[in-house]
């Protein structure tokens, strides 16, 4: 009868494991996935945990990233030209633009 108590008691705590698994995966994926948070003539904006995309020109291709980053700070990548390649990297600090670099990196889809 001990055998069985055990067995029970430790399939229990597999069904309970599996499930608290389940839900931190679920969790896990909503915070990965992007969501729309704009869809307006002027464009479309893609939100991710603390990461912004906005496509200016609707190709597909996103036009601009901002990454918000902890001290309030943002790193910025933005494609000037709408191209569908970013041209200009810079940090934003308390509203103003520094190190401003002038690159040439692909732009992800969405």
């Amino acid at each position: 009868m001990e055998a069985k108590e055990k067995s029970a008691r430790r399939q229990r705590w597999l069904w309970a494991f599996n499930v608290l698994l389940l839900g931190a995966a679920v969790g896990l994926w909503q915070k990965l996935q992007w969501k729309k948070t704009s869809d307006t003539p002027s464009g479309v904006v893609w939100q991710r945990m603390n990461t912004t995309h906005t496509d200016r020109n609707r190709d597909g291709r996103v036009d601009e990233e901002i990454i918000r980053l902890s001290s309030g700070d943002a790193a910025i990548r933005r494609d000037t030209d709408l191209d569908g390649w970013f041209d200009l990297r810079y940090a934003e600090r308390r509203g103003m633009a520094r190190q401003l670099e002038q690159i040439r990196e692909e732009a992800p889809r969405h």
